[in-house]
């Protein structure tokens, strides 16, 4: 192989396959980048085994096809210490990579690109459209929900329903729950739904961007695939049934609040720096078109702020977490939120109090016992 390519071509190729590529795995060549040269493109491709991504160049001088793997991490730091008119010529050689820029020469070993292992997928069958301002914004308002190394391993990933007309995104950590929802004429198997692991979630935030570039999600039975015109990544799903989120979400809520976002945001932000460490406990105490907000630590230290709401029901006192709320308040994009709950006990159904957002994402936070 022996090509020529723009030193910022190749930076934008190869920083999000970096993000894929595993490192400490037992199998070294998973630490590689397997390059591509053929059919007028370049490809790059990291892998850690059950996350996949491809970048690739089609403005690049191919003067001799082939493939070859390499670290990733090494070509990577070359390329970022390369100024950026540089041309950079990668060619084979004896079992290593020569690197050729200005004044500048590398030689790297690698790895035969033939014992890469490139994910194996069966024909993908189902397939959806969306754009990719909607699909971030979807994971974008639902993401930070989705639980962290827990046993129960089906929710450590978020859940993907597809249906004629309708595609959610739920995410749950048995704590809260996050649900969002896009409205669209798609012709998709009713009751089609899947686990998306966390790392995949979080790669595909990082890759796509609040624009409209069509992106195509492809579904098999064990994997999810997601087509842009700059990438493809293909992942693992998670086997597990994950919990009936209809259960979850409080359908009858006898009382609601209208509080601003940011006063309320500034509010907690300030009350929760004396709450307890181990689970960040804040008391919500509604009265008639007013909400104290009160906490307290350990050290016997308090705080407690008040703020003018629109509420009419009776005297209540609810706790939570302060970040929970914090996490809801960072994505709603009205200027109000609405806290719609029944009773003290019971889950608080938090959402955008705007006509085209209200129905859009739903926010449930579980209350604590202090």
């Amino acid at each position: 192989m022996n090509i020529t390519i723009k030193q910022d071509l190749l930076l934008k190729a190869l920083q999000p396959v970096s993000g894929v590529s595993d490192k400490k795995h037992q199998l070294p060549i998973l630490g590689n980048v397997l390059i591509i040269a053929e059919n007028q493109k370049i490809s790059f491709i990291c892998s850690d085994q059950d996350l996949e991504l491809i970048t690739t160049v089609t403005t690049a001088e191919i003067k001799e096809e082939g493939a070859i793997t390499v670290s990733c991490r090494k070509i990577l730091d070359i390329c970022r210490g390369l100024s950026e008119d540089s041309l950079i010529n990668l060619s084979t050689g004896a079992s290593k990579v020569q690197v050729l820029a200005n004044r500048s020469r590398f030689s790297l070993m690698s790895l035969p690109a033939a014992d890469f292992p490139m994910v194996q997928v069966s024909p993908l069958s189902k397939e959806y459209r969306v754009s990719g301002a909607i699909l971030h914004q979807m994971i974008e308002h639902t993401h930070f929900a989705m639980a962290q190394q827990d046993v129960r391993y089906y929710l450590n990933g978020m859940l993907f329903v597809f249906n004629p007309g309708l595609q959610v995104v739920v995410a749950t950590d048995g704590h809260r729950l996050t649900k969002t929802k896009n409205q669209e004429n798609q012709s998709v198997d009713v009751g089609c739904q899947v686990i998306v692991p966390r790392k995949t979630i979080s790669e595909v935030l990082k890759l796509i961007h609040p624009d409209q570039v069509e992106i195509t999600i492809l579904l098999e039975e064990n994997h999810i695939q997601f087509v842009h015109p700059q990438f493809t990544l293909t992942s693992k799903l998670i086997e597990g049934r994950f919990p009936d989120y209809h259960k979850v979400i409080p359908h009858k809520t006898d009382h609601q609040a209208l509080i601003n976002k940011n006063l309320l945001k500034q509010s907690l932000l300030r009350v929760a720096i004396l709450s307890n460490e181990k689970n960040k406990g804040v008391r919500f105490l509604f009265n008639n078109n007013s909400l104290t907000i009160e906490a307290q630590n350990p050290e016997q230290e308090e705080a407690t702020e008040e703020l003018e709401i629109d509420y009419a029901g009776p005297s209540l006192e609810v706790a939570f977490n302060a970040h929970y709320i914090l996490d809801v308040l960072n994505v709603v994009p009205s200027e109000y939120i609405k806290m719609a709950f029944s009773d003290p006990k019971n889950s608080v159904l938090l959402s955008a109090h705007n006509e085209n957002q209200d129905s859009h994402s739903q926010y449930v936070v579980m209350p604590l016992r202090l």
